[in-house]
């Protein structure tokens, strides 16, 4: 079976989101598209909705799509969510998969510095789309030969709408209609979730 790894910290989950994964489903031919909320990302400042909220409104925005899964592996773990700790995990308990993990360029500028890369290109094909303000041409150039090899770049229309622009928006009391699903945005309203959002 073909599957898809779509990881990140969704706080909350957007529709940005959703379609990168319904599309890559398609392009790629995936089964399934894993949607793996991180309890807590290494390289990103703490995270504002609890892990309960984040994997409700990922539950929510699977509905939209029926290629979603939510998996809620690394909410398991204490600690930061290593991305090469959940892939090997996946990797182990699902032998007979493959596994592609999507992630936009702008996410893989860092790629060099996330726990064993290397280990990563090993386990899953790597997928990236343009994201970010970050071409792929940009990428290409920065990340290190050996991981530049296990790392393939496709085209696909990406949503400009970004976690943090969602956040500002709620506690701006601003519309964020279309920017979420809409069970996503009746949830974040039910549950006062980013009204005091300062960034």
């Amino acid at each position: 079976m073909e599957r898809g790894i779509l990881g990140g910290s969704f706080d909350p989950i957007h529709s940005g989101h959703v379609k990168l994964a319904c599309d890559a489903a398609e392009l790629l031919n995936l089964s399934e598209i894993w949607l793996v909320p991180a309890r807590q990302q290494p390289l990103k400042d703490c995270l504002l909705a609890s892990p309960k909220h984040r994997v409700a409104m990922c539950r929510l925005a699977a509905l939209e799509c029926s290629a979603l899964r939510v998996c809620d592996i690394e909410m398991e773990r204490c600690g930061p969510s290593f991305t090469v700790e959940t892939v090997d995990a996946l990797v182990r308990a699902h032998p007979g998969t493959r596994w592609t993990f999507l992630a936009g360029t702008d996410a893989l500028l860092s790629f060099a510095h996330w726990r064993e890369p290397e280990r990563i290109t090993q386990l899953c094909r790597i997928v990236t789309v343009e994201r970010g303000g970050v071409s792929w041409g940009q990428l290409s150039s920065l990340l290190p030969e050996p991981l530049l090899r296990g790392v393939h770049f496709v085209r696909a229309e990406i949503l400009p709408w970004s976690a943090s622009e969602v956040r500002q928006r709620v506690s701006r009391r601003q519309l964020i209609t279309g920017m979420v699903p809409p069970a996503v945005e009746q949830y974040i309203l039910e549950h006062n979730l980013y009204e005091q959002v300062s960034r």
